[in-house]
């Protein structure tokens, strides 16, 4: 997924391989990556206890 996402594919992209929206692929695999390999996410944190802005 990370390797997906750094080469440019769109959670839209990622979601069609899934049978899933891009919703539902964020939903999914965001979280994942975000364990595997920290990175900032759309509020700008990183932190999974982060309060949502």
């Amino acid at each position: 997924m990370r390797a997906a996402r750094d080469a440019g594919a769109s959670w839209g992209d990622i979601g069609d391989l899934y049978g899933l929206t891009k919703q539902g692929a964020q939903q999914r695999f965001k979280p994942l990556l975000g364990r595997i390999h920290p990175f900032p996410d759309d509020s700008g944190t990183n932190r999974p206890d982060a309060a949502p802005a």
